[in-house]
């Protein structure tokens, strides 16, 4: 959950510090790119904070109160879906030259490297 945290404030910080940049040729994608990660990682925090909220009711034997938490797990699996996805167009984008920003470079950069480190945590996880 920690990486979800740090990928989001990533993010955050590249699209604050290169935006008026990323009007380069393929800046755009970028751009879409970013702003759709905002959403699929904000609902995957959330997700992962209703599911900490429910895990913490009651104890473990506790059925009644831990009743959420097999929906919010299920969720979360569900969210997995469009963030790998989101993750397989951005690669796409990056790697098939379709950015290409000499404004910017270190955000090229950076979303070069973010990819190679989700897709290690992805196989990682497998």
């Amino acid at each position: 959950m920690l990486f979800l945290y740090r990928r989001l404030i990533a993010a955050c910080i590249i699209y604050w510090k290169h935006d008026a940049n990323l009007a380069c040729p393929g800046g755009h994608y970028m751009r879409v790119y970013l702003y759709g990660n905002f959403v699929v990682l904000l609902a995957l925090v959330f997700t992962d904070v209703a599911l900490i909220q429910n895990s913490m009711a009651g104890n473990v034997m506790d059925e009644e109160a831990r009743k959420h938490v097999v929906p919010c797990i299920y969720l979360r699996i569900l969210l997995e879906v469009p963030e790998i996805g989101w993750n397989i167009l951005g690669t796409v984008w990056i790697y098939a030259k379709t950015v290409s920003c000499e404004d910017a470079p270190e955000a090229v950069v950076y979303m070069e490297g973010g990819f190679y480190c989700i897709w290690l945590i992805r196989l990682e996880r497998v």
